[in-house]
C-alpha cells in the first residue's frame, strides 16, 4: 500500500512540474529577428536598426551585435516598419511586417553599397 501511494505521489509530482512548465512557455508576444550582410554576404556588426509599431508609433532602437544579429523581442502584435542605416550602404526599409502572438519572423538584410 505504501509503494503505491509514493508511485501516485511521483506521479502527481512529474504532472505538476510539466502543467507548470507549460503554462511558462505560453507568450503573448512576438519577435523579429535576422542577421544583417553586405554583397558578399559578409556580417555587418554594429548597424543601427529601428523598428516602429505602425498602429502607436512607438519605436524600438537596436545595434546589430559584432556578428551581425539583431533580435527585437517580447515585440506586442501589430505591424511593424524596420528600418536600417549604415554607413557607405543604403538605407533599408521594409514594412509592414505583421507580427501575431507567438510569432518569432526571420528577416535577414542584405545591404547594398550606395549612400544612406
Amino acid at each position: 500500500m505504501r509503494r503505491r501511494t509514493q508511485m501516485f505521489f511521483a506521479k502527481y509530482v512529474a504532472v505538476l512540474a510539466f502543467a507548470g512548465t507549460a503554462a511558462f512557455a505560453q507568450t503573448s508576444t512576438g519577435a523579429i529577428t535576422g542577421i544583417v550582410t553586405d554583397p558578399a554576404g559578409a556580417v555587418v556588426p554594429s548597424t543601427a536598426l529601428t523598428l516602429t509599431n505602425l498602429d502607436t508609433n512607438n519605436t524600438r532602437q537596436q545595434m546589430a551585435n559584432e556578428t551581425g544579429v539583431y533580435t527585437f523581442a517580447a515585440l506586442p502584435p501589430g505591424r511593424y516598419r524596420l528600418e536600417l542605416r549604415h554607413p557607405g550602404f543604403k538605407r533599408f526599409v521594409q514594412e509592414p511586417i505583421d507580427v501575431v502572438v507567438q510569432q518569432f519572423i526571420t528577416i535577414n538584410l542584405h545591404l547594398e553599397v550606395g549612400e544612406i
